[in-house]
């Protein structure tokens, strides 16, 4: 489905696995890594410098109150640089959960 839909991309990531399966796994963490801290946080950081901001992962995280910045700005620029909206999810840490989010926080790291 992938190929008929986007036949040119498609192309292009077959050539690259078919050249160093291993490199397109790589190219695409950097690829995010590079928009989700050089990017998207510089830009939070800029327009927002008192604004609590970690990267943990594949995702960034905030204080309660500033989610809304957060999402808006990676939507833009997600949507600025992939040319698609993403959909992104909201996730809030309760203290008393916290074990469970580590939990869930190290099943990702591992897979």
């Amino acid at each position: 489905m992938f190929k008929q839909e986007f036949e040119d991309v498609y192309q292009v990531l077959a050539a690259i696995k078919r050249v160093y399966k291993e490199l397109l796994p790589i190219l695409l963490q950097n690829i995010e890594s590079y928009l989700v801290i050089e990017i998207i946080a510089k830009r939070i950081s800029k327009e927002h410098p008192k604004m609590p901001l970690f990267t943990i992962h594949d995702s960034l995280v905030t204080t309660v109150g500033n989610e809304h910045i957060l999402q808006r700005i990676m939507t833009e620029e997600l949507t600025r640089y992939v040319g698609h909206a993403p959909h992104l999810k909201t996730e809030y840490w309760e203290p008393e959960k916290l074990g469970q989010h580590l939990d869930k926080l190290k099943g990702k790291l591992s897979a």
